[in-house]
């Protein structure tokens, strides 16, 4: 008979990220509300890294994009499992076309189906959303842990807006928001309409599929009836 010991060491083997998890909210219980009051506050489903950068500037204690998605695979384990019930929970962006989950790309459920799919132009529209959001959260940076983190996070993103050179030193935030807000109202539109059409058709499914992803047997299925 295993003991104790032995029966967490071949549960480590088998669900790293689940272990890492566990340990990461035994030390800090308050790291699950963080990374949904950052993806509320940048208001579009946002990738590991990005959240990470965020949080740190904003919060001011350092979390680990290895952190986050031990974190994430965690919660999506808890939900199938039917273990908890809160009033949000953290799921993944979807494909338009096959309903897949997206690696390392994080929503929250209590966003409407279409804002958490990922179509061909969305992308480009993501990167937008997030840099002109950071821009203006940097131009009101009195509450953040570390304001200068938050300006220099908003400069990376902005250096890949065309048209735009962010020099050593020089914040000009209004600026860069304003012209990624100007491609958005261009670029936007279209990008919203194909999102809203693959979440019509996603609606039929259940809600894990719409939260997690759909199984990749029944993507290819879709993915075929879709091209009819």
């Amino acid at each position: 008979m295993q003991t104790g010991l032995e029966l967490r060491a071949a549960a480590a083997r088998r669900h790293p990220l689940a272990v890492l998890a566990g340990e990461l909210l035994a030390r800090d219980p308050s790291i699950e509300v963080r990374f949904l009051d950052a993806l509320a506050e940048l208001g579009w489903p946002a990738y590991t890294r990005e959240l990470a950068s965020f949080i740190t500037a904003r919060a001011g204690r350092a979390v680990t994009v290895s952190s986050l998605n031990a974190l994430a695979e965690a919660e999506r384990r808890a939900y199938q499992r039917g273990r908890r019930r809160r009033a949000v929970w953290l799921c993944c962006g979807l494909t338009h076309d096959r309903y897949e989950s997206i690696a390392r790309l994080w929503a929250r459920d209590d966003w409407l189906l279409h804002r958490r799919i990922v179509a061909p132009t969305t992308g480009r529209v993501q990167y937008l959303t997030i840099t002109a959001r950071l821009c203006d959260l940097a131009l009101h940076a009195e509450a953040a842990a570390d304001p200068a983190r938050l300006r220099m996070l908003a400069a990376e993103h902005a250096r890949d807006i065309p048209g735009i050179r962010v020099g050593q030193g020089a914040f000009e935030l209004e600026r860069w928001r304003d012209v990624a807000l100007a491609l958005l109202a261009e670029l936007g539109p279209l990008d919203e309409l194909a999102r809203l059409e693959a979440a019509e058709r996603l609606h039929k499914y259940p809600e894990s599929y719409q939260l997690f992803g759909m199984p990749e047997a029944l993507a290819g299925m879709e993915s075929v009836g879709g091209q009819r």
